[in-house]
């Protein structure tokens, strides 16, 4: 049988097997004809228009001992240079190489192992012509997106715009309510003078009641003045008076005598008492928040009662059932006396722990520090002066030693400002103590209670008294 011959690698000279169809060395084939080009058939056409056939290259087995050398085989498979220009598709051509781009001619690797120190070099098999790829057109080149962001700039400048219209429109309402407001309570009660009315805004057919004297009484610590009265079909700014037979309105002052908030609320202060009985709560007022401290306002308070009432047989029941109530007669020159407060200077004393004890003021009131005295009972407070001109201190608790007696009532103050020492040679220290006694008590005693071990500083005291009156 006859012996193969032995064959090399093409690309690197490596002896090849028998059926060997890849070098194991570089991977480069060694089938025969995987290169050899393809052929056209013959034509004899020889006229004009025949198409010439290109000459075709043999590419030579590699049969003989000795291995080809690489470049051949390189120069061999160089593939023709492309057309001296060529323009890319915009929209079917795939992306082209940058310009200057040398494509690796095949076979121009040098074998594994012989690798240049500047790495991969391309073969100079060909140079694509200057100019072979072009610029894609204008109408292919992404266009910058201007209008959006002018069509942005347009929405931005609206939003501001609207945000800036609608807070001049609620400015704009507010300031105008305010000043509706202020308008409304400027025309509120206001003139003591006589055949002079409130400015209240009414109807047209209202009558109108006024006191040449305002109806003056003080409840929860307010003074409060009526100054006239208004009967009516309805009132424009009474909102609950359409819906009524009739409408009486009665306008007053208000000022809160006491520091702090007072409890007084109109709308649950005040109930209108007919002739048969009826009583008939407010279905509105001008104010509805609780006073502050050393406050004066003007307000009305609204009843629904028919216009043909008289006004003079009504009266204003002021206070809660649980308090000390005051009933007011709505017509001239009532006499709301025996609701005032009522202020005494006795200038009574006594000596005692060495001490004198000075009655400067008494005052009988239903209220105190904005507070309505409950159902029968009073408010009593009474004002002192205290002198020390003994050579030792006086020590003691207020609540413990002080006492106000009427008829078979002994209570303890439930407010007091006394101090709990008098330093020795003190003197003109003044002091208040309030009480809450029964409603009608005229004759008062106030008690100092004796003590036998007070403080170490005071010495054991005796009971002293001190009688007065409030009438």
């Amino acid at each position: 049988m006859a012996q193969q011959p032995t064959r090399f690698c093409s690309n690197c000279g490596n002896p090849l097997a028998a059926g060997q169809r890849f070098c194991a060395n570089c991977g480069t084939t060694t089938d025969s004809d995987i290169n050899k080009p393809t052929e056209q058939p013959p034509t004899n056409a020889t006229g004009p228009g025949a198409v010439p056939m290109a000459p075709t290259t043999q590419v030579t087995s590699p049969g003989a001992s000795t291995p080809p050398l690489a470049q051949d085989v390189a120069s061999q498979l160089t593939p023709p240079p492309p057309p001296d220009a060529y323009i890319a598709d915009p929209y079917n051509s795939p992306p082209q190489p940058p310009q200057g781009y040398q494509p690796p001619v095949l076979g121009s690797q040098p074998p594994p192992g012989n690798l240049s120190s500047q790495g991969y070099q391309a073969s100079s098999g060909y140079q694509p012509s200057a100019g072979s790829f072009q610029a894609a057109p204008d109408f292919a080149r992404p266009q910058r997106r201007r209008g959006s962001c002018l069509l942005t700039t347009v929405l931005l400048v609206i939003v501001l715009l609207s945000t800036g219209g609608y807070l001049a429109y609620r400015a704009f309402i507010a300031k105008k309510s305010s000043s509706q407001t202020q308008t409304s309570q400027n025309s509120n009660p206001g003139s003591n003078n006589n055949n002079t009315s409130n400015s209240t805004p009414a109807s047209v057919s209202a009558k109108t009641v006024t006191f040449s004297k305002p109806l003056s009484f003080i409840y929860d610590d307010v003074q409060l003045s009526i100054t006239d009265v208004k009967q009516a079909e309805n009132f424009s700014d009474d909102a609950n008076s359409g819906a009524q037979s009739g409408v009486l309105r009665i306008d007053l002052k208000e000022k809160n005598t006491y520091s702090d908030y007072s409890s007084y609320y109109p709308t649950q202060a005040f109930n209108l008492l007919s002739p048969d009985g009826t009583t008939v709560q407010p279905i509105a007022a001008n104010q509805s928040d609780a006073m502050q401290g050393d406050v004066s306002r003007t307000d009305w308070v609204d009843f629904a009662i028919t216009t043909n009432a008289d006004v003079s047989a009504l009266k204003l029941q002021v206070g809660k059932s649980t308090e000390e109530q005051i009933t007011v007669p709505l017509k001239a020159n009532a006499d709301l006396s025996k609701y005032q407060p009522t202020v005494v200077s006795p200038n009574q004393q006594t000596q005692y722990a060495g001490t004198t004890w000075t009655i400067t003021q008494a005052e009988a009131s239903l209220s105190f520090q904005g507070k309505q005295a409950d159902a029968g009972k009073m408010f009593v407070t009474v004002s002192f002066r205290i002198d020390n001109n003994s050579s030792a201190d006086f020590i003691g608790l207020p609540s413990d030693y002080i006492r106000l007696q009427s008829g078979q009532t002994t209570v303890a103050p439930t407010n007091n400002n006394v101090p709990v020492s008098f330093p020795a040679q003190q003197t003109g220290q003044t002091a208040t103590t309030t009480f809450v006694m029964p409603q009608g008590s005229t004759d008062f005693t106030v008690i100092l209670r004796a003590s036998n071990n007070r403080s170490v500083d005071t010495p054991a005291t005796q009971q002293a008294t001190i009688p007065f009156q409030i009438k």
